[in-house]
């Protein structure tokens, strides 16, 4: 199966950050059942004229470093246990003979190169269709150069998306799409880009009607199980007087796009997820988008919002139908249509794995501990290791690049960055800090003592550098050889801490 996750707007590769550091965890979908799924890959598409934005530039590098570290792990190997289990690809890897661009982004060359007024053909149009543009677009929107977004405006960016209809990179998707997958889109509403993408994309699929995608010869795409996850305001952004860009209007924005989602959207998706945060944050800089927003935080609502993915694979297919009504694909009326939210299971400002839901915490809590570690591990410890058991069955080249992997070190240190941001939006916000100091070689208390540490006979259980390189050793001997040396040592250090971790923490409350 393959999940084609189109990311919209700023919030959308936001929301797709969150989630390639879960994959890399060890986070591992599962069916309805509970049961891992079989050969699953994940497509993301990032829809955005805005390429030169700074949370688009992460996720770009993230996919990039994700994408290397999975092969040379698990090679072309889908969704495998541990570490960067899950395959994540482009269009390009699907059929390369078809999309020549190795790229997860999704073309709309004519939307990233012009103001709106020029995309709309002002110039050459009668001058009653130029009165009528003008009636309809303000000058500043007429003006508005969208390789730095849609400012804001949700009637800029549904004219403009609506190139996608007409694509290549559309095109391309629909060839790679075949019965069994599934779509989920994700999209701010309180915004430009994300509020127009969301139901332009999801409808104009659904519009395909009965046409068979002539490219599988198997299935249309307009069937498929979709999913979204609708982001409402959850951050707070300084007044500033030249900027169209106003705090003020987020609120407005979202009601008028719910109510106008009622009958333009919900119809048509199978799984709707809403997901918030009213307390906000301390203010970001007002960047309408020509700073490239660099400044912006990570933030737990994206977070969350990842995890409503792991939650769509998880339904059965047997409730993700559609239906026909008035002549048009529906998912209103089929057999199990439902709209979820996000909850937290505290109160504080402050969330450890605690303040998150046992479901969210069955699916990353341990991935997360075990990532937490791993990469303090490596990057403290490893290198004064080389002649331990566990390191023996390795040659001398890699013992040495290991731990100077530049595709690793690169990402535990967008790891560490990403955590620091969600824990760092002041008193008055909702903070994601479950990681505390590790102390010299004691990673006993790391967790802000949530988890606990278990009680044994005489005072508390610990987990010291000692005791990873303990079961290392022995997970070395259960593990002989392997197709490569990076597989091994993954292997041995997942399976390590895999045992490790329950044997510390007392998990079980929280899952």
């Amino acid at each position: 199966m393959r999940l084609f996750v189109f990311a919209i707007g700023g919030t959308g590769s936001r929301v797709l950050t969150s989630m390639i550091f879960q994959l890399a965890a060890g986070a591992r979908p599962v069916d309805h059942r509970g049961k891992p799924i079989e050969n699953l890959s994940i497509v993301p598409i990032i829809v955005d004229p805005h390429e030169e934005n700074a949370g688009l530039q992460q996720v770009k590098t993230l996919l990039d470093k994700y994408r290397a570290m999975h092969k040379k792990i698990h090679d072309k190997n889908p969704n495998e246990e541990g570490f960067y289990g899950v395959k994540i690809e482009t269009l390009h890897d699907i059929d390369a003979a078809t999309v020549p661009t190795d790229s997860f982004f999704f073309r709309m060359q004519r939307v990233s190169t012009n103001q709106f007024g020029n995309f709309i053909g002002m110039n050459q149009m009668s001058e009653e269709n130029r009165l009528m543009a003008e009636m309809l677009f303000s000058p500043s929107e007429l003006k508005t150069n969208m390789k730095e977004g849609f400012f804001g405006a949700p009637n800029i960016g549904c004219v403009a998306l609506n190139e996608f209809r007409n694509s290549e990179d559309f095109k391309a998707f629909r060839a790679a799409y075949h019965e069994g997958d599934r779509i989920f889109f994700i999209g701010s509403i309180f915004g430009g880009t994300g509020a127009a993408g969301l139901p332009l994309f999801i409808t104009s699929i659904r519009d395909l009607g009965h046409a068979e995608n002539m490219d599988t010869g198997q299935t249309s795409v307009s069937r498929s199980p979709i999913g979204s996850l609708v982001v409402m305001p959850y951050f707070s952004i300084a007044d500033d007087e030249n900027s169209v860009i106003n705090q003020n209007e987020f609120l407005i924005k979202t009601r008028s796009a719910l109510r106008y989602y009622e009958d333009n959207l919900n119809p048509y998706v199978n799984r709707t997820y809403y997901v918030a945060d009213p307390v906000g944050t301390q203010p970001f800089k007002n960047d309408s988008g020509a700073d490239n927003q660099k400044d912006n935080k990570a933030h737990l609502v994206e977070f969350a919002g990842a995890l409503a993915i792991f939650d769509f694979l998880s339904e059965d297919a047997q409730t993700l139908t559609v239906a026909e009504k008035d002549g048009r694909i529906v998912a209103e009326g089929s057999a199990d249509q439902r709209f979820k939210a996000y909850t937290l299971h505290t109160t504080s400002g402050l969330v450890t794995f605690a303040g998150l839901s046992k479901q969210s915490n069955r699916q990353v809590m341990k991935p997360l501990m075990k990532f937490f570690i791993m990469s303090h591990f490596m990057r403290r410890h490893l290198s004064g290791m080389l002649d331990n058991p566990f390191s023996k069955k390795h040659s001398p080249k890699f013992q040495a690049s290991l731990y100077n992997d530049r595709d690793l070190t690169e990402f535990f240190t967008k790891f560490d960055q990403w955590m620091k941001e969600m824990g760092g939006h002041g008193a008055t916000a909702h903070n994601l800090a479950p990681y505390g100091p590790v102390s010299g070689d004691d990673y006993s208390d790391c967790f802000r003592k949530q988890p606990t540490t278990r009680k044994k006979t005489f005072g508390m259980k610990s987990l010291k550098v000692s005791d990873i390189k303990s079961e290392l050793d022995k997970a070395a001997d259960r593990n002989g050889d392997m197709p490569t040396q990076e597989a091994r040592w993954y292997k041995i250090i997942n399976e390590a801490l895999d045992k490790l971790l329950p044997e510390t923490f007392d998990m079980d409350t929280y899952l």
